[in-house]
């Protein structure tokens, strides 16, 4: 017989593709170029495409190497599909890629300030951001070298009763391409101190003064303003509230407190003047009158006299008297005269005290 021999060559199919990074991913927004990469059995050649939506975003893909360069801007999700040509192909498998947002700058629910008063116990600053995975809570160095404590998970700061100044909180939240920061200041304002009055705490002036200004200072203070006690103004005298200026009735004598308030943190704060106003000193009076007479002859005869509110009485005598041989005791109005003296001689007594001194004269008729 006559022969021959035709060879057939018979191909195994084309297997599903595997990609290297397997069937999903997760990446962070803008990443630039990334490859997927995948492999397929009795494969003639694999293409790889990506979806409609990635391409309207503005990704593109390499068709052969599978590189695909994300948009800066692109976040959501993309799908790498693999075509292996071969026989009973081509076969397909797809990577999908889930693309992260780049996380927020954290934002403070109290905004990027505050201010409060000196011990305010436990304050909660809390923050925000997109697509973090979790924010945590720092303090400054200061304040936590002044004995200040932050809970890094919940932002709750807890302030030392002595602490003042300036406090950061700081909030740092975790994400793709971040971590991002973000602080809040708080200033801790002092407490308000307590009025200091220029004049210290007491004063002494006399009846029927000018109008008088006690005023008062406070640490920390926002304002100070003035009141007088409730005798002192149903008796006629007046305060001006912002300047502390006190105007007394002339006919006022005894006691005014003035009050200083001070508003600020922690406050109001207080303190009192207390202020004696002395009666006027009166016109003395002569316990003998105004006047009188004796004979000429050496003695010593008293001229006391008295007034009201005084602080002390001196006693002088006239020129002539004096010139005469006479003397007085300036303490006690004693005069001693002289055997030879006769005529008149006068009799000064001088009050001393508040609006004085006050004085009056006592006339003496010296009969021969």
């Amino acid at each position: 017989p006559s022969t021959s021999n035709h060879t057939v060559t018979t191909n195994a199919p084309v297997t599903v593709p595997v990609f290297a990074k397997g069937a999903s991913s997760v990446i962070c927004q803008a990443p630039g170029a990334v490859t997927y990469t995948a492999s397929a059995s009795n494969t003639t050649g694999i293409t790889y495409s990506l979806d409609g939506a990635s391409i309207t975003g503005g990704n593109s893909i390499n068709a052969t190497t599978g590189v695909v360069t994300f948009a800066a801007g692109w976040s959501g999700t993309s799908i790498i599909t693999a075509s292996a040509a071969g026989c009973y192909g081509p076969q397909t498998a797809t990577h999908t890629v889930t693309i992260t947002p780049t996380v927020g700058i954290p934002v403070f629910a109290m905004g990027a300030t505050s201010t409060i008063c000196q011990a305010p116990g436990v304050i909660n600053y809390s923050a925000t951001a997109t697509t973090t995975t979790g924010i945590t809570y720092t303090l400054n160095a200061a304040s936590i070298a002044g004995g200040n404590t932050i809970d890094a998970n919940t932002g709750d700061v807890t302030y030392s009763p002595t602490w003042s100044g300036t406090t950061i909180i700081t909030a740092s939240a975790a994400g793709c391409n971040g971590p991002k920061t973000a602080t809040h200041t708080v200033t801790i304002t002092p407490t308000v101190g307590t009025p200091v009055f220029a004049k210290g705490l007491t004063s002494t002036i006399c009846q029927a003064s000018a109008p008088i200004t006690y005023t008062a200072t406070a640490t920390t203070n926002t304002g100070i303003t003035y009141t007088l006690d409730a005798a002192s103004l149903a008796a006629g005298n007046t305060i001006m509230a912002t300047t502390g200026v006190v105007t007394y009735a002339a006919s006022w004598t005894g006691n005014s407190v003035i009050t200083a308030t001070a508003t600020g943190c922690n406050g109001p704060s207080t303190a009192s003047h207390t202020v004696t106003i002395t009666p006027t000193v009166g016109v003395p009076v002569f316990d003998i009158a105004a006047t009188s007479v004796r004979c000429q002859g050496a003695g010593v005869v008293n001229y006391n006299a008295t007034a009201t509110n005084t602080t002390g009485i001196t006693y002088t005598l006239d020129g002539a008297s004096r010139t005469g041989g006479n003397s007085i005791n300036a303490a006690t109005g004693d005069v001693t005269y002289v055997a030879g003296w006769s005529g008149t001689s006068i009799i000064t007594a001088s009050a001393a005290g508040c609006n004085g001194p006050k004085t009056a004269t006592h006339t003496v008729t010296i009969t021969a």
